[in-house]
Parts: structure tokens; C-alpha cells; sequence
């Protein structure tokens, strides 16, 4: 066979390998899109709000924290899964 043997590229171990190798680009894109929702949610809040006193502005600040805390645990259960599954 010219080439040389087929079967040590697509051994059973290096598919395992390569099956289980997280893929980098997608994991690139996630940890952008959490750096850009962190550093833009308190400017996205007050935005949103235009809050009229201080506390009402602290309360929708946590609020919103929760609101990016969940959106963070969202993508990060997310980029499990798709590195496990895919």
C-alpha cells in the first residue's frame, strides 16, 4: 500500500483523543462573550434603568449581577456540554 498503514491514523486511541480534545475556538468565543457581559453589564444596567436615587440604583445593580451570574452559569453548563457531546 503506498503511503504507508492507514490503521495508525485512525487508531482507536487517537480518535479517543481527538474526540475528547476541547475544541479551542468555542471556548475562545464563550470566555469573550462572559468578559464582554461583565464588563459592560453595570454600563448596560444604568442604561436600561436611568435610576432616579442611589438605593433604587444599588438594587437593580444586584439584581442585574444575579441576572449576569445566572447568564454565566447558563454558558458555562453549555460549553460543558458541548465539549462532551461534540
Amino acid at each position: 500500500m503506498i503511503g504507508g498503514n492507514k490503521e495508525s491514523h485512525f487508531s482507536k486511541e487517537n480518535l479517543e483523543r481527538l474526540k475528547n480534545k476541547p475544541p479551542n475556538s468555542l471556548m475562545t468565543i464563550m470566555a469573550i462573550v462572559r468578559a464582554i457581559l461583565l464588563i459592560a453589564s453595570p454600563f448596560i444596567a444604568y442604561w436600561i434603568d436611568k435610576p432616579s436615587d442611589f438605593w433604587r440604583w444599588m438594587a437593580f445593580l444586584i439584581l442585574w449581577g444575579i441576572i449576569v451570574w445566572l447568564i454565566n452559569i447558563f454558558i458555562g453548563i453549555l460549553s460543558a456540554l458541548l465539549i462532551k457531546y461534540f
